[in-house]
């Protein structure tokens, strides 16, 4: 499998990856007043720093996908040094959280597919026949 191997300051935080993934994410955020021009917000100058790894599946046969956690929000400081390593691996490390991504995706997304498509079907049927007034 396709997994995530993820550093911070040279340190093995994770081996992110799953069998059952078809998303797979390492995100650095940085939040706040990053420059001398941005606008202040509050009283302090304050910037946020972080570092998340996660995930979601993508089962077959109907079963429940699920967002995977490696790393949540972990903090960062200026000078940090994160490095993510592409891998093909059969050890991942166990993801710390997991919650529902709200049924099986590929079931969600088939519904989201037919409701766009009447939908469109809808809108491109009131534009053929302007209303008469």
């Amino acid at each position: 499998m396709i997994g995530l191997a993820v550093y911070l300051n040279g340190k093995k935080l994770t081996i992110a990856g799953a069998e059952d993934l078809s998303v797979l994410n390492t995100i650095v955020t940085a939040v706040g007043q990053l420059g001398k021009s941005t606008a202040r917000v509050g009283k302090k100058r304050a910037v946020n720093l972080h570092l998340s790894v996660g995930g979601l599946t993508h089962r077959a046969d109907g079963a429940e996908d699920e967002h995977l956690r490696w790393i949540g929000l972990r903090s960062l400081k200026v000078g940090d040094m994160v490095s993510v390593r592409i891998v093909r691996t059969d050890r991942v490390s166990q993801y710390q959280t997991a919650h529902s991504a709200g049924g099986n995706m590929r079931e969600i997304n088939e519904k989201k597919r037919k409701r766009w498509a009447a939908q469109r079907k809808r809108l491109s049927g009131s534009r053929a026949a302007p209303r008469k007034t």
